[in-house]
């Protein structure tokens, strides 16, 4: 009975523990828009007429984590600052997460059917180099699941 009561208190406390990440199926992600202005922080743009786009996951983050309680919290992956008058955005400056690279290729936002379309591609060469380029990750459709003005 004592071990019984033991491993279930262990298997609750490593539950209770432990944070599960962000889903890798691309099916789970989606877009938040929102335009930028001067009252707002960053990744959103300071500067009004334009158009930050997050590519978003939700994620659980265990019963006490660092920032309290944990459950499930949202979280973005991707994400970028589209200037212009759209609804296609050239060339777009684009965090992959890791910094921002240079990219050439396309986003376009479908506000008819709320759907976001991500064609990109990084170049991966250094200047002066012929250009080399590799697929974004970020590369899909998405759902726009929010967008706040």
């Amino acid at each position: 009975m004592k071990i019984a009561l033991m491993m279930l208190f262990a298997t609750t406390l490593f539950g209770a523990c432990s944070a599960v990440p962000p889903s890798h199926d691309k099916a789970d992600w989606y877009v938040v828009l929102e335009y930028g202005g001067p009252e707002k922080l960053n990744p959103v743009s300071k500067n009004s007429g334009t158009v930050c786009l997050k590519i978003m996951a939700k994620s659980w983050i265990p019963l006490i984590g660092p920032d309290g309680l944990g459950g499930p919290r949202e979280g973005y992956l991707y994400w970028t600052n589209l200037v212009g008058d759209g609804p296609i955005y050239p060339d777009p400056a684009f965090n992959d997460g890791l910094n921002e690279s240079r990219y050439v290729g396309s986003i376009a936002i479908d506000k008819q059917n709320k759907k976001v379309v991500i064609d990109l591609q990084r170049i991966i060469s250094k200047p002066g180099e012929t250009q080399k380029t590799e697929p974004s990750p970020a590369n899909g459709s998405y759902a726009i699941k929010r967008w706040i003005k």
